[in-house]
């Protein structure tokens, strides 16, 4: 799933690059790429590590994602953090980019992060330096906030000897920050 990310992420980057360098909105289509925008807080919680084969360490979790709207080439700056209820907690900080079809929008986000180890019952992941990826398929309601789907996966990407990785399958709910 990584692999795919990152592909649409450098195609989004080329066609930013091809295209002018301000940020407003490019049609493909029925699609399209969102430039500046309002900065977006994203909630979710759902299921932690549950998904890919690591049941044994499935758990519940949530997400706090903020999304800065101004973008550079259609890519823009997130941070986020990440917990379990075993204790696992990630702070991360990435580039997303927003893909809108009609009312629905689809949000690809690549980023490093911290991951603490919440303890012997929590997933190893090996080390503390972790990639995370996710994509957000989200309705858009009135007054820009969105509902949807956020599924993620981070790992090592074979920086340590073990590396298993995570997975979350989330609820998301995401509103305009104002200021």
């Amino acid at each position: 799933m990584r692999g795919k990310i990152s592909g649409l992420l450098a195609a989004l980057a080329v066609l930013g690059a091809a295209s002018a360098a301000r940020a407003d909105d490019m049609a493909m289509g029925p699609a399209g790429l969102v430039g500046n925008d309002a900065t977006m807080l994203d909630l979710a919680a759902g299921s932690s590590a549950g998904l890919g084969g690591h049941k044994e360490f499935e758990t519940y979790g949530g997400r706090a994602e903020l999304r800065f709207g101004d973008k550079f080439w259609y890519i823009g700056p997130a941070v986020g953090v990440v917990a379990n209820a075993r204790g696992g907690f990630a702070g991360y900080a990435g580039g997303y980019a927003d893909i809108r079809l009609g009312q629905i929008m689809a949000t690809p986000l690549l980023a490093v992060s911290g991951w603490s180890r919440g303890g012997k019952t929590d997933i190893n992941l090996g080390g503390p330096v972790e990639f995370r990826s996710e994509i957000t398929i989200s309705y858009r309601l009135p007054y820009d906030m969105r509902i949807g789907v956020m599924v993620a996966h981070m790992s090592n990407a074979g920086l340590y000897h073990l590396n298993p990785g995570e997975n979350e399958i989330m609820a998301s709910f995401a509103f305009p920050l104002r200021f």
